[in-house]
C-alpha cells in the first residue's frame, strides 16, 4: 500500500512543478519535497478518504498575510445541511499537509471542519511573500504564527465576509473566501499544531478572540 501511495504521488509531483514553472516570481526551495516525503498513513489518503464518502476534501492555494502563496488542504464532515466548529491545523518544521492528513479526516468525521496548511517555506508553498502587485518582499525560512493567524482568516472569510489577504494580482486565481464557508461556525474555531506549529498556536489560542 505504501509504495502505491509513493506511485500516485511520483505521478503528481510534474503537476506540482508545472504550476511552480508557470509562476516562475515564485520561489520554492524548499527542503525535502520528494514524492516518498509526501505518504503517511498509506490507508489515510485524502483522495481516497473523500472518494470512499468518508468526508469532502478540497486541495488548493490561498495567500498568507506576507503575501506568500500557501497549499493547503479543507476536510470536511459529508452533511452539508449543518454548521460544523471549525479547526486549523499548523504542521512542524518541514512537515507538510499529506503528513498530518490522518488528523483532519479523523476530526472530519467527527464533525468539524478542518483546515490544514503548508506553512510558507514548507512542502508546496512558496519561501516568499509578495506585495499585491507581486513585488517581492521577505523571504523567511518559515512563519507559523503569521500562517496559522492568515490560517484563521481564511477558515471563518464568506462571500460577505472575504478573506482580507487575497489582494490584487498577486492573489489571481486563489479563492477569496472559504469554498465550505456554509458549513462553518465562526462562533466555534479552534486552532491546533504539532511541534514548532504547536509553538505557534499555543499562543494565538489565547490572543485571538475568534478562537474558542
Amino acid at each position: 500500500k505504501h509504495q502505491q501511495q509513493v506511485a500516485i504521488k511520483a505521478a503528481e509531483f510534474p503537476s506540482t512543478l508545472a504550476e511552480w514553472a508557470a509562476e516562475p516570481n515564485r520561489v520554492h526551495a524548499n527542503c525535502c519535497i520528494s514524492p516518498q516525503a509526501k505518504v503517511g498513513d498509506p490507508f489515510r489518503s485524502p483522495e481516497e478518504w473523500a472518494a470512499a464518502g468518508r468526508g469532502r476534501h478540497h486541495k488548493f492555494y490561498f495567500i498568507n498575510r506576507n503575501g506568500a502563496k500557501l497549499r493547503a488542504r479543507l476536510f470536511a464532515p459529508i452533511d452539508t445541511t449543518k454548521e460544523y466548529p471549525a479547526v486549523t491545523f499548523t504542521p512542524g518544521l518541514q512537515s507538510y499537509n499529506e503528513i498530518n492528513s490522518w488528523f483532519a479526516e479523523g476530526m472530519a468525521e467527527a464533525g468539524y471542519v478542518v483546515l490544514i496548511i503548508d506553512p510558507q517555506g514548507q512542502g508546496d508553498s512558496e519561501n516568499c511573500g509578495h506585495e499585491p502587485d507581486g513585488t517581492e518582499t521577505s523571504c523567511p525560512s518559515t512563519n507559523q504564527p503569521a500562517d496559522t493567524r492568515s490560517a484563521i482568516d481564511f477558515v471563518v472569510s464568506t462571500p460577505s465576509s472575504p478573506y482580507p489577504w487575497a489582494q490584487g494580482t498577486n492573489a489571481l486565481g486563489t479563492p477569496t473566501f472559504n469554498p465550505f464557508w456554509e458549513t462553518v461556525d465562526p462562533e466555534r474555531v479552534g486552532i491546533a499544531g504539532h511541534s514548532l506549529g504547536a509553538i505557534a498556536v499555543t499562543p494565538i489560542g489565547q490572543e485571538d478572540d475568534r478562537v474558542d
